[in-house]
């Protein structure tokens, strides 16, 4: 009898040995993961657990964050730098910072802090508010004098005997004539030498009170209100502060005589109220959009006096000058950074960058791009010279071009309030879906792969020396590394909590689209360091079934091979994920199966 012959179904073998991480798309590289828990690429090709975190202290309230040569952080309303509370002292006693989050700057030794406009010097300890407000009946009483009397640049006042349109007869040389023949008063002074009244150039008025000027510097641009006596209520404007002593100062300006009043003047050294701030050649740069307390709306850039955090109001004609700027564009400010040398301010549709050294050559520059997503101020991260931050659709990377993509691996989950750190060319990224949970991912910018960690909220990050430090959801001050230098403190060292071992998940995306045919699954070899006290188990999930499968579970005894037989399943396509609990590391997975018809 003669039987038909058979043709034998010949077996294939795919293997995976290089694992290109994190893509949450539809269709995906066998080589990719649809989905991480706990994992890292930082070994590429390997794929690996994440490096146990450690807890270093835990606080009330976290406002804020910085790393200078220490860190510096705002809790409960108090600054503590290296981990040490920051008392703030002024003449009249201590004060304390205001609820709500704030933006530290580092500027030189100085730490800055927004909105409450409070500077601390971390090297001297001198703390103090940037503003400054000289009040005549506060700061000296009810009926203090105040006088205006004519003077030189450094504030000696001298007399004007003269004053009037006729020229005075039989002048000695230095004598003073203010003449008032012209529609604008000129103070004029004899010259023997060219024997004729020689206009000054320049005239000076000297505004004494107690204390007046204690609270200022020489060249402080101040704002003054209250001058009340004749021929003075011009000088109710912004002025520069020429030369100043404990109870007076010198503007520019020109009496009609030396007076004097008992009125109440204010002089006030005032910064705008930022929505973002950075530091930027050796200025404070920030960014104001919306109504200010005059009533006035605004959409303005501000840069300060050269080395000078104090002064936005210093105006006198030279290259140290503060400088403000108003722009065109709509909407308000999402961020503000320093790059690439120049402050770079961004809105969700617009990037303004600033670029030259001097009031005098500042130029706007203004491109219509993707800018930072309006909550995501604190997703801008500087990783190995590239300026990375969460837009509105994805996150780019920027280079002082046009921004990039480099998200498309995240698929088309929307994600807001994002929040970045850096460590070791990885960026790491905190991000709020719109189901309202938090996930940490991590993009390693030198294999360009993306990872998935867990339900990490991150309120702020700060590299301090090798590490990333941020406080959590919960308040506490993590590293991601786990391995920190020992911080001395007044109360000895602190003491670090490493983290326990923890869960971790590689999801494979959908095996089989590739063909047509009906496949089935023979055998898994997976290749991994799974160290003692670890383990892992092996699912599997055929024709997007609800139900995984699970086919085996592995007991942790180092680098071994595993070879899982599986009940061989018809099935179009599938999918495995690789579970556990305490470290692992994938070399290879190896998956041996038969194709078969397109009829099951």
């Amino acid at each position: 009898m003669q039987l038909p012959k058979l043709n034998s179904i010949q077996a294939s073998r795919s293997m995976t040995d290089s694992f290109e991480g994190y893509n949450h798309n539809l269709r995906i590289k066998e080589s990719e993961s649809y989905d991480l828990k706990n994992m890292s690429c930082e070994e590429y090709p390997t794929l690996k657990t994440r490096k146990k975190r450690a807890t270093i202290l835990q606080a009330e309230s976290p406002a804020g964050m910085l790393a200078k040569d220490a860190l510096a952080y705002i809790d409960q309303k108090k600054l503590y730098y290296n981990f040490k509370e920051v008392q703030f002292q002024e003449d009249k006693g201590y004060f304390t910072l205001t609820d709500g989050e704030k933006q530290i700057v580092g500027m030189g030794a100085l730490l800055l802090i927004f909105p409450d406009k409070v500077f601390y010097n971390t090297q001297s300890g001198e703390a103090g508010y940037l503003e400054a407000k000289y009040d005549s009946y506060e700061d000296a009483s009810e009926n203090a004098e105040v006088t205006f009397a004519f003077c030189n640049v450094e504030g000696e006042p001298y007399t004007v005997n003269n004053i009037g349109s006729e020229m005075p007869e039989n002048p000695e040389n230095g004598e003073y004539w203010l003449d008032t023949s012209q529609e604008k008063n000129t103070l004029k002074v004899w010259s023997e030498t060219s024997s004729m009244w020689v206009p000054v150039s320049t005239v000076y008025v000297r505004i004494g009170c107690t204390g007046i000027g204690k609270k200022f510097k020489q060249y402080d641009g101040v704002k003054i209100d209250g001058c009340t006596a004749a021929g003075t209520t011009e000088f109710n404007n912004t002025a520069v502060i020429w030369a100043r002593g404990d109870d007076f100062i010198t503007i520019v300006g020109l009496l009609e005589a030396a007076v004097s009043q008992t009125d109440k003047i204010t002089v006030s050294r005032t910064m705008p109220d930022f929505d973002f701030v950075t530091e930027s050649g050796n200025r404070l740069w920030g960014c104001k959009y919306g109504q200010i307390d005059s009533g006035e709306t605004v959409n303005e850039i501000y840069a300060s006096k050269l080395g000078d955090p104090t002064n936005f109001n210093c105006f006198m004609g030279v290259s140290t000058d503060s400088y403000a700027a108003s722009l065109g564009s709509d909407g308000a400010f999402t961020g503000a950074v320093s790059y690439g040398g120049y402050p770079v301010f961004f809105k969700e549709n617009c990037i303004h960058k600033v670029y030259g050294n001097i009031p005098a050559n500042f130029q706007i520059q203004n491109t219509n791009a993707r800018g930072v997503q309006k909550g995501s101020e604190k997703s801008l991260c500087i990783v190995n010279e590239v300026l990375y931050y969460k837009s509105v659709s994805d996150v780019c990377a920027y280079d002082g071009g046009l921004p990039a993509t480099i998200s498309a691996q995240l698929g088309t989950v929307p994600y807001k309030n994002a929040v970045a750190g850096e460590v070791g060319g990885v960026l790491y990224l905190s991000m709020q879906g719109e189901d309202g949970n938090w996930t940490l991912f991590t993009y390693n910018t030198y294999s360009a792969l993306w990872a998935k960690e867990d339900d990490t909220k991150a309120l702020c990050f700060a590299r301090l020396q090798n590490d990333l430090l941020y406080f959590d959801g919960e308040n506490k001050l993590k590293s991601v590394s786990g391995k920190i230098p020992a911080i001395v403190t007044e109360n000895g060292q602190l003491q670090t909590e490493l983290e326990e071992d923890f869960d971790f998940l590689v999801e494979s995306g959908y095996i089989g689209f590739s063909s047509p045919d009906n496949k089935q699954i023979s055998r898994f070899n997976i290749r991994m360091i799974l160290p003692k006290g670890s383990e892992a188990q092996l699912y599997l999930q055929y024709d997007n079934a609800s139900k995984w499968e699970k086919q085996f579970q592995l007991t942790g005894n180092g680098l071994q091979s595993f070879t899982i037989s599986v009940v061989p399943h018809r099935c179009d396509h599938m999918k495995y994920k690789l579970c556990g609990k305490g470290e692992c590391k994938i070399l290879s997975i190896t998956r041996l199966y038969t194709e078969g018809s397109d009829v099951r």
